[in-house]
């Protein structure tokens, strides 16, 4: 194979850098010097690795490949913790920022300031919206106002977060008889009181007022009737 042929077949496969396969055409070493006639073309396996690849061409060292494959190890490790559980979590002094306000609202609250009460309420709801006292301390705010379709809603937002509340509860099953479309959610509440606290007659009666509504009277039971009766007794006078 001709020398002219060579350099095709290497500088076509890539093993011969473009410098090179332009200067041995010419009769030139890279450098510039005039090619030996006498030296005869070394073989694809001879060639050094900056000869055989190109040199825009870098290839990283050994030390880089594994710290990048660490690095993707260690990146996918953190992607089972729960970092937005933690981003979410309120850091000491903001807690502390919403216990500041918290109770700078039912101050306000028991004032009577009750629009002044709802506004810092709702910004301590901001700051920390999975707050028990400040979501119950909106809803009776709310309550207080005459906002009972806000009240509701904010009751409801308490037993998200703590469903055995017993004041949310008992304020659902009051509301219950404002709206016939509150009336279920009203039963609903009731019955999960009544399972925490059995002996609670007058979650018993409301409930009860809450089926005569509806015309389940069948559903009452005999303490029920008594309590009621003993309720509409007490409204006559």
């Amino acid at each position: 194979m001709k020398k002219s042929q060579f350099n095709l077949f290497l500088r076509a496969s890539g093993r011969l850098p473009l410098r090179a396969s332009l200067a041995s055409d010419k009769g030139l070493k890279p450098n510039g010097a005039e090619i030996s006639k006498s030296a005869a073309p070394r073989s694809a396996t001879s060639l050094k690795k900056s000869q055989i690849l190109p040199a825009y061409v870098s290839v990283p060292p050994l030390h880089w490949t594994r710290r990048l494959v660490s690095l993707l190890l260690l990146l996918a490790c953190l992607s089972s913790t729960p970092l937005l559980a933690l981003a979410i979590a309120p850091s000491p002094a903001q807690a502390q920022a919403v216990n500041a306000t918290i109770r700078r609202a039912y101050t306000l609250l028991s004032q009577g300031l009750v629009d002044q009460a709802i506004t810092a309420f709702q910004q301590a709801v901001r700051q920390n919206p999975q707050s028990v006292e400040a979501q119950l301390g909106l809803a009776i705010a709310y309550r207080r106002a005459g906002r009972d379709a806000e009240a509701f809603q904010a009751y409801e937002q308490v037993l998200t977060i703590d469903p055995s509340n017993r004041l949310a509860l008992n304020t659902l099953g009051l509301l219950g008889g404002f709206r016939p479309e509150w009336q279920n959610r009203g039963i609903e509440a009731l019955n999960t009181l009544l399972t925490i606290d059995p002996n609670d007659n007058q979650a018993r009666a409301q409930r009860a007022l809450l089926y005569s509504y509806q015309g389940r009277f069948a559903e009452r039971s005999p303490t029920t009737k008594s309590c009621c009766k003993a309720i509409l007794r007490r409204m006559r006078f």
